[in-house]
């Protein structure tokens, strides 16, 4: 009995641990699975938050570079508007400074009956004029009845006297010959110098015939050959000149050259600095150099070539009817220039409007 009681508990103790064994071996396996679901499940989790998080990265980047724009965009419009106030408190400060200057400054003329009104530098401009004379001293007032200086001279004329005095051009264009000669002599009365051609500066220098107008400022070259050429100069040195084409002339060369210029003296008399424009091939050139700058503009009857010499920038530019021609010549020596032309055109007449 001992025996079979023996024997049948160990079978059930065996049972048992198999059953043990079983179960743990079930729950092992659970809790691998659980795991593995876990694992799934944060994977998973962990995917749909990086796609959220890029998702929203990508939105915020967009939504940054909008804010980008929008900032640059706002500062872009900021600094334009500050600069257009800067440029309007510009404008209204020369506004200012002009009204001022002109309300201390401003000088009424009564010109044979008719009102003119110009700033008192501008009269002043040309020392030892009539309007120097009356202007920097005391003793001449104007009317008492229009506060007007008065000037007994040809208001219709009195236009031009004023472009001169502003601009330092005198065109006599359109004006008979009579008003013409009537301008000379009111600026005469005035004092008022007016560049003229010099013909000693053409003795021995010139081949043919020059023929100058009676108020020295028109000059016509006669030459018979091609050789020949024809050279005028004016009377003083200037920083600005005006000189019109009134008539080309005829070619006798099968290059027509016509130099205007600005030419300087060494105190022997010899040639020291020369610049000059070929108004026939538009070619600028210093001395025998051409320069490499862009070539001008040709010139036909009428037209008016204008130089003008920038003694504090040490520069020369050229213009054509008043319009630069974007030709300028720089590091040119500080010398009194002398105008000067140089053709081989027959029959051309040029005159000062200057």
């Amino acid at each position: 009995m001992h025996g079979s009681s023996s024997i049948g508990s160990g079978s059930i103790g065996t049972r048992l641990k198999c059953i043990q064994d079983t179960q743990a071996q079930e729950e092992r396996q659970m809790k691998e699975q659980h795991a593995r679901y876990l694992d799934q499940v944060r994977e998973a989790q962990q995917n749909e938050l990086k796609i959220l998080a890029d998702k929203h990265a990508a939105q915020l980047q967009a939504f940054f570079e909008d804010v980008q724009r929008a900032a640059a965009q706002i500062d872009a419009e900021a600094n334009a508007l500050m600069e257009k106030k800067r440029q309007w408190d510009i404008v209204e400060q020369r506004v200012h400074e002009a009204m001022e200057k002109l309300s201390n400054s401003v000088v009424k003329l009564n010109v044979g009956g008719r009102i003119f009104a110009l700033p008192k530098d501008t009269l002043l401009k040309y020392e030892g004029s009539y309007f120097h004379a009356m202007l920097s001293q005391s003793k001449w007032k104007p009317d008492l009845d229009n506060d007007a200086y008065f000037i007994d001279a040809d208001p219709t004329l009195f236009e031009y006297v004023m472009t001169y005095l502003r601009e330092g051009d005198l065109s006599c264009e359109g004006l008979p010959p009579l008003k013409k000669q009537r301008l000379m002599k009111t600026l005469d009365y005035l004092n008022l110098e007016v560049l003229e051609w010099d013909a000693s500066a053409s003795v021995g220098i010139t081949d043919g015939t020059i023929l100058i107008s009676e108020d020295k400022r028109t000059v016509s070259f006669s030459l018979s050959i091609a050789d020949e050429s024809g050279f005028i100069q004016a009377k003083r040195p200037v920083d600005r000149v005006s000189i019109q084409l009134v008539n080309r002339g005829n070619t006798l060369n099968v290059m027509p050259q016509t130099y205007i210029g600005l030419e300087a003296f060494k105190p022997d008399g010899d040639v020291d600095s020369v610049v000059s424009y070929n108004i026939c091939s538009g070619e600028v050139s210093r001395g025998h150099l051409f320069e490499d700058s862009p070539r001008g503009q040709t010139f036909a009857d009428g037209d008016i070539l204008t130089i003008v010499y920038n003694r504090q920038a040490k520069t020369i530019q050229f213009a054509k009817n008043g319009l630069d021609m974007g030709i300028c010549l720089e590091d040119v020596p500080d010398k009194k220039y002398y105008p000067y032309v140089d053709t081989n055109c027959d029959g051309i007449c040029l005159s000062l409007a200057s």
